[in-house]
């Protein structure tokens, strides 16, 4: 907790707003990988548990998805049934749905499939560097377009090719999908609970103001700023639980 003030799990955008109004640290569980979903009971319960978000495939593809890391062919590749099915079970429950990992063609039937917008929660630009991890402007402008969250990530090797990555690779990242999207479709998804290669200048926490400097210094406005460090996230939250199913009406007893 050193440096971090008081955690607080959020189960909500309300509850998200609140604790940042309080100075309290919020805490969001993510669950990264279909695999660790049985079904959709699975979904259900882990959600009880204080689950928010959830992508459906890693760097293996699942019964869900196919990952971007091992694509299959043909029919057999995309989005499955069983995917669409849980896609529509996390949009009821009011479950983020992350795109991060997924293969194009998957991440692309899921933007089309959820009746919610959807993020990326740690992905960068294809443009700037070309690996099947990274996403197409094509891709983030889907995303975009349908109220969605791209937040940029700090893994050196998707930042930057043939070298090693610095900050300024990630506010160039930043930057491109700001103007590609607008600031507020636009977060920091940085990885670092990951196993990653941190660019010089971004290895802890500690750094994202030197980061907030560079990005006001290459020209984001104060609004843009304040979108990119958390309020786009909240923005997207808020559009994801008005699009949950609605409550059941009490029963007469």
């Amino acid at each position: 907790r050193r440096g971090h003030g008081e955690l607080a799990l959020v189960r909500g955008p309300g509850q998200l707003d609140a604790v940042l109004r309080s100075g309290r640290t919020a805490v969001v569980i993510a669950l990264e990988g279909g695999t660790a979903l049985r079904d959709g009971d699975t979904l259900r319960e882990l959600v009880d548990l204080g689950v928010s978000m959830v992508g459906l495939t890693w760097t293996e593809s699942s019964p869900y998805a196919d990952s971007s890391a091992e694509p299959r062919a043909g029919d057999a590749g995309g989005l499955t049934q069983a995917g669409r099915e849980l896609v529509a079970l996390a949009n009821d429950l009011g479950v983020m749905l992350d795109v991060s990992h997924m293969s194009d063609r998957a991440t692309e039937q899921t933007i089309a499939a959820s009746r919610a917008p959807v993020l990326a929660s740690h992905s960068n630009a294809r443009t700037l560097v070309d690996t099947p991890r990274n996403l197409s402007d094509a891709l983030a402008s889907q995303i975009g377009g349908k109220g969605g969250l791209v937040g940029v990530m700090f893994h050196g090797p998707f930042l930057a090719s043939g070298r090693p990555a610095t900050r300024a690779d990630a506010v160039a990242h930043i930057q491109h999908f700001v103007a590609l999207l607008g600031a507020e479709h636009v977060g920091i998804g940085s990885d670092w609970d990951g196993v990653i290669q941190s660019p010089a200048g971004l290895e802890r926490a500690s750094m994202m103001e030197p980061l907030r400097a560079d990005l006001g210094s290459a020209g984001l406005s104060p609004e843009a700023l304040r979108a990119v460090q958390g309020g786009s996230f909240l923005r997207f939250w808020r559009k994801v639980d008005a699009a949950r199913a609605p409550a059941p009406p009490p029963t007469d007893r």
